[in-house]
C-alpha cells in the first residue's frame, strides 16, 4: 500500500466537499487505498469476525459498496461490488455508467466527470434482528463514518471528495442491481483527481 500523503490533522484541517473533477484518471494503487482505508479489512487477528475501518454497531457491517469506475487506470469502466474480506472488486454491470449515475442523481454534473462514483448500500436485515428500531439509525450513522474515512482518505491522497444525499432512489438502486427493499442506496459520493473546485465546508 503506499504511503497517504498527508497526516491525518492536516487532512481533516484541509477536508472539502470538493465538485469539480478534471480529466487525470485515479490511478490503481489510489483506488486500492481509497477503498482499503475506507472500508476494507484491517484487522483479521480472529479470522472469524475481521474488523474493517469504520466502526459498525455489533460489528453487524450492514453497508455494502458498489463504484461507478469511470476514470481507473488498469480497471474498466462499469459498477463493481466490493467485498472487503478479499480487497477485490466483483463486476455487476459493464460499461461506463456515470451517465445513467448522474441523471439519477438529479443531473448533477460531477457524478460524470468524477473518476468513480461511491454508493452505499443497507442491508437492514443485518442489523435489524438485534436492535429492532433502530436498525435505520444504527444503518445511516454507519454510512456516515465510511463517508468521513472517503473524505479523509481522498484527501489524503490529494483527491478530491463529495457526498451526494440527493438522488432517485429506484434508479440508483436499479443501476447497483438491489431491490430497495431489503437492501437500498442510503448514500452517494463522487471522488477523483480535483480542480479543487470547492462547494461546501
Amino acid at each position: 500500500m503506499a504511503a497517504a500523503s498527508l497526516p491525518v490533522h492536516q487532512a481533516i484541517r484541509q477536508r472539502r466537499s470538493r465538485r469539480g473533477f478534471d480529466d487525470r484518471p485515479m490511478t490503481l494503487q489510489e483506488f486500492s487505498d481509497l477503498m482499503f482505508l475506507s472500508v476494507g479489512e484491517t484487522d483479521h487477528r480472529d479470522r472469524s469476525w475481521p474488523f474493517r475501518a469504520f466502526p459498525s454497531s455489533g460489528a453487524l457491517f450492514p453497508t455494502e459498496t458498489y463504484i461507478g469506475v469511470r476514470a481507473v487506470l488498469g480497471i474498466e469502466p462499469g459498477i463493481y461490488h466490493y467485498q472487503p474480506g478479499r480487497h477485490a472488486l466483483a463486476l455487476v454491470r459493464r460499461g461506463d455508467q456515470t451517465g445513467p449515475l448522474m441523471r439519477a442523481a438529479l443531473e448533477q454534473e460531477m457524478v460524470a466527470k468524477a473518476g468513480a462514483v461511491i454508493v452505499l448500500t443497507s442491508l437492514f436485515d443485518r442489523v435489524a434482528f438485534k436492535y429492532k428500531d433502530r436498525a435505520y439509525r444504527y444503518a445511516l450513522v454507519e454510512a456516515g463514518h465510511i463517508g468521513q474515512n472517503l473524505y479523509l482518505t481522498a484527501e489524503a491522497l490529494r483527491l478530491g471528495c463529495c457526498g451526494i444525499g440527493a438522488f432517485f432512489d429506484d434508479d440508483v438502486n436499479a443501476l447497483v442491481g438491489v431491490d430497495g427493499l431489503k437492501e437500498a442506496t442510503v448514500y452517494m459520493l463522487v471522488v477523483g483527481h480535483s480542480t479543487h473546485e470547492v462547494v461546501s465546508h
